[in-house]
């Protein structure tokens, strides 16, 4: 399995937690994608391709101007041909380009207002392409158009099955289509899923999973007439202006689907930890959940014998789901068979920064644990050291700051390397990285 911090990608042994190699990063990367013995991955740079089994960079291809999470896919797309990549030309036009999974050269490019945020979605040979007004088809190998579905409101997620096309629109309506006829077999609708909340989509066998991970909402429907079989509100929706989800997306096997979720609001409104969460695909009746006293980052990975959690302090591995010695009721699942640690991600914030050019703002930052640290700030050659207690926003890829004994908030934001955005209640500054402090 493959994991990420500001730093560094991971490449865990599933069975052991052992780490079997690291590569360096920019920046928080899209979710990487493992095809045909890659390993494919975006940062702020541009997208690069490792050797599965060793972490050899085999190639890169480099934006010509960095590009941060907000503004990048949430996820990487690759077949056993290509890796692809939506990439923002230099008159502003965007394009999807396919780079040879081996090489990294362009084998062809697509279009030049495909969305750069949105990853096509592969399925066999033929990758699903949302655009404004539809889904485009185009072949894998090619890039050729084989048809287009035609929706008539820009479409935000996209799903296929054998006979299915499913897409969530930015409306939220949620419609199936006919991947042989064109007609659209039904629509749902529901009122929280609206232009803010726009659901991901999970096709199982017979059923159709909605997970609009903002608020919260989780809607399982029949796939075949598109009706409700069962709607849950999960998470707490105040999470997520500060985490950027109440609930993480869903894994689902063996007749669950499993969420993590952010728990225990604290007086600060930051969370006091993470709970898993099992509910049955059938009823969405709740089946166990587990109070893990840390903070999960990702939604959880499944493997035969168990589940993987990455959370801030680094990777846990559970086994078998529910305790055969406790009942729901005990919140309880068979303990963590195996840990291992991450470096904190924000030690790449550590250091001295200065406004550009000017001594107007110059600070050293310091993290002594897993949520406490110090500013240091550097005023008419004086030192004035604070403490604060912070959190890392990873889906934000920020930091959030509370300094001092008032609390003053502020946010890290990585830009450019060796560039930082300082931004508090009244200032917002651009600093850059400073060797030495004054």
């Amino acid at each position: 399995m493959y994991i990420a911090d500001l730093r560094y990608l991971y490449a865990i042994d599933s069975k052991t937690g052992k780490e079997l190699w690291t590569h360096d990063v920019d920046g928080m990367i899209s979710r990487p994608t493992a095809s045909d013995g890659t390993v494919s991955f975006i940062d702020n740079v541009g997208v690069h391709a490792l050797n599965a089994d060793s972490g050899e960079l085999l190639w890169e291809h480099l934006y010509k101007k960095e590009v941060p999470s907000e503004a990048r896919p949430a996820e990487s797309a690759a077949s056993s041909n290509h890796v692809f990549i939506p990439e923002q030309l230099e008159d502003g036009r965007v394009t999807l380009k396919a780079l040879d999974v081996k090489t990294g050269g362009e084998n062809w490019s697509y279009g030049d207002s495909v969305s750069i945020k949105i990853s096509p979605y592969v399925a066999g040979n033929k990758l699903y392409l949302p655009f404004e007004g539809g889904v485009h088809i185009l072949n894998e190998k090619s890039g050729k158009e084989l048809d287009t579905f035609e929706h008539g409101s820009p479409v935000s997620s996209v799903a296929v099955s054998n006979k299915l096309l499913v897409v969530a629109d930015l409306g939220g309506g949620v419609t199936a289509y006919d991947l042989k006829s064109k007609q659209a077999n039904w629509s749902y609708e529901n009122d929280g899923l609206d232009m803010i909340n726009r659901p991901l989509i999970t096709l199982l066998d017979n059923k159709v999973l909605l997970t609009e991970v903002k608020n919260g909402i989780t809607v399982m429907l029949d796939a075949s007439n598109g009706k409700e079989l069962w709607s849950k509100n999960i998470g707490n929706p105040s999470f997520t202006n500060m985490y950027g989800a109440a609930i993480t997306k869903p894994a689902v096997a063996d007749n669950q689907v499993y969420y993590a979720m952010w728990d225990d609001q604290q007086k600060n409104g930051m969370a006091g930890y993470s709970t898993l969460l099992a509910l049955n695909v059938d009823t969405g009746n709740e089946l166990w959940q587990y109070k893990e006293n840390d903070f999960i980052e990702y939604f959880p990975i499944l493997v035969n014998e168990g589940m993987i959690v990455v959370t801030k302090r680094g990777i846990k591995a559970y086994k078998d789901g529910p305790s055969e010695e406790s009942d729901v009721e005990n919140n309880n699942v068979s303990g963590s068979v195996g840990e291992i640690k991450t470096d904190n991600p924000v030690i790449a914030y550590e250091g001295t920064w200065k406004t550009p050019g000017s001594d107007e703002l110059i600070i050293n930052l310091s993290f002594t644990d897993q949520s406490s640290g110090t500013i240091t700030y550097f005023i008419d050659g004086k030192e004035e050291a604070t403490p604060f207690q912070y959190e890392f926003q990873s889906k934000l890829d920020r930091v959030l700051l509370k300094i001092g004994s008032d609390e003053r908030t502020t946010y890290l934001v990585p830009y450019e390397t060796g560039t930082l955005g300082f931004t508090d209640s009244q200032h917002k500054y651009v600093l850059e990285r400073s060797n030495t402090a004054k």
